[in-house]
């Protein structure tokens, strides 16, 4: 199947999903689809970098992330982590969509990693990790609001989906690095318009000591 999973002959709503520990048990009334996420802002003309997510989550609303305790999963949680995404959002500054030099700046020029345990599980421009949802295209004042298409179907799974819990380490990193290769080489290390909040989404198979909702 598509999403990994293949039920278990004889055993309606239950299932078998291979992970990077190991085949894992999934029956369907224990576990959901979610998503884990934290947002951070860039300050047009800071210094651009490195910036962590799951890291700094004092003084956050729920909208700004989801979980209680800095690189973990809350306590009790378990979660099977297939897909990745990173959502450029509007301007950090004077709420308004992005502007173009900056999506273009976070999407090109912007290195993203993630790490479970300090293991790196994926790299790549912020381009490679769509976050497949939010606002999509193009406003009519300034710019773009989103990162792909708006559809979770379109986020790359990863080829091994990662197992994890509160016992984890996450840590996701956005980097800008010079590039002293070019003929003239690209130097700039301040965010170049407005400024912009970006939030990380880690999506999978959630289950919990206490049932959400």
């Amino acid at each position: 199947m598509a999403n990994g999973l293949k039920q278990v002959k004889g055993a309606p709503g239950v299932f078998k999903m291979k992970t990077a520990q190991g085949v894992k048990t999934i029956k369907l009334v224990e576990w959901r689809e979610d998503f884990v996420y934290d947002t951070i802002e860039i300050i047009a003309g800071a210094p651009v970098g490195p910036y962590d997510f799951f890291a700094n989550i004092q003084g956050k609303n729920p909208i700004d992330t989801n979980i209680a305790t800095p690189r973990r999963l809350t306590s009790g949680n378990e979660m099977i982590l297939n897909q990745i995404g990173i959502h450029p959002l509007m301007d950090g500054v004077t709420s308004v969509s992005l502007a173009i030099d900056d999506y273009a700046f976070i999407c090109e020029r912007l290195l993203y990693e993630f790490r479970i345990n300090g293991i790196l599980m994926a790299q790549g421009p912020v381009h490679c990790f769509p976050s497949g949802m939010g606002a999509h295209g193009m406003d009519t004042v300034i710019g773009v609001v989103s990162n792909g298409l708006a559809s979770t179907a379109a986020i790359p799974r990863l080829l091994v989906p990662q197992n994890i819990d509160a016992n984890n380490d996450l840590r996701g990193t956005l980097t800008h690095n010079l590039a002293p290769w070019m003929t003239a080489a690209y130097v700039p290390g301040v965010f170049p318009v407005g400024g912009a909040f970006v939030r990380n989404i880690l999506r999978g198979y959630m289950t919990s000591a206490v049932g959400k909702g």
